[in-house]
């Protein structure tokens, strides 16, 4: 539903604030520190078990919500709190240094 596929977006919105990531959610995996959910704050990358572990990446943006290019809605904020995202969240939260 745009240009970007989720890592796409990830990788495109960091180069933005000048720093370099991969494009694809494995790398995204590794490209930082992992970090406690209980200590997200917005810019780190979440991510979530979509058609596989790790198939979908974000970045959080505060308030239990993410920005992220999904196929249903293009680049867009979504809640990661309740519903459909919520249950695919599955705790990987990674601190881009």
């Amino acid at each position: 539903n745009g240009l970007f596929d989720c890592s796409g977006f990830v990788a495109w919105a960091y180069k933005q604030a000048g720093v370099n990531l991969p494009a694809s959610t494995g790398a995204l995996t590794s490209a930082g520190t992992q970090v406690s959910k209980s200590q997200m704050q917005p810019g780190d990358l979440v991510f979530f078990n979509t058609y596989k572990t790790d198939g979908h990446v974000g970045i959080y943006v505060g308030g239990g919500k993410f920005i992220g290019s999904q196929s249903s809605t293009g680049v867009a904020v979504a809640n990661m709190s309740s519903g459909y995202w919520a249950d695919k969240f599955n705790g990987r939260v990674v601190r881009v240094n």
